[in-house]
């Protein structure tokens, strides 16, 4: 029940295509790398972008919120000195 030299060629192959999608060559590694760094790069300016418009939020916020204050504690004077 040996195995055909076909046949054990047909397994290396298969073991090699599953090998391939898993692990980086050498010759791509670089191109790999520069793609990977390049995504990264790309997320980092969508990071900076986020964080510049949640600072702008952030400051809205914080004038409707002093706004609403001031607008309570004039009422509260209001009511008191009446």
């Amino acid at each position: 029940m040996a195995l055909e030299h076909s046949e054990v060629q047909a397994i290396k192959k298969e073991i090699l295509d599953e090998a391939d999608k898993r692990y980086v060559k050498i010759e791509s590694c670089t191109e790999k790398q520069e793609a990977v760094n390049k995504k990264f790069a790309n997320d980092d300016k969508r990071i900076d972008k986020l964080i510049d418009r949640m600072e702008i939020w952030n400051k809205l916020f914080w004038v409707i919120a002093s706004s609403s204050i001031g607008a309570l504690v004039v009422s509260l004077a209001e009511l008191i000195l009446k």
